[in-house]
């Protein structure tokens, strides 16, 4: 193992280690653990269930960004860190690997390919849950 794959991996192992007290974490039931959690959420995606915020939660948080100004800089502002804290940790992981296989692949068509496929993929995504939204909101 090289030393920067040792510390990627120290470096994502260490919360979980911190957080249950364990040395190790391959575990059998942490495992299972961790697989029961993600197959619980996976159900919501299913329409198994709505995973959704408290009243109180979603109630502060509309009024908080009604009180927002439209159309100033502090408004645009805001809202541009607030998208990007979210959207970051979900596609931080993806980039990177595409940009990792183009640098070693050194072919500039493939990479630009493959970013164009990633982004339409999301956008057709984004597409997609507005659409199921507008039809929660219709019935």
């Amino acid at each position: 193992m090289k030393l920067e794959e040792g510390f990627l991996f120290s470096a994502a192992k260490a919360p979980v280690t911190a957080a249950f007290g364990l040395n190790d974490v391959q575990f059998g039931w942490v495992l299972s653990a961790f697989a029961l959690i993600f197959v619980l959420l996976a159900l919501s995606m299913f329409g198994l269930y709505d995973l959704r915020l408290p009243h109180a939660v979603n109630l502060h948080l509309t009024r908080a960004s009604q009180r927002l100004p439209g159309g100033h800089y502090g408004g645009v502002v805001v809202m541009g860190a607030l998208s990007a804290a979210i959207v970051s940790p979900c596609i931080a992981a993806p980039l990177a690997a595409a940009l990792l296989y183009i640098g070693q692949s050194n072919d500039v068509w493939l990479g630009g390919g493959a970013l164009l496929a990633m982004s339409l993929g999301m956008g057709r995504s984004e597409e997609h849950t507005s659409e199921l939204q507008s039809r929660e909101t219709i019935s």
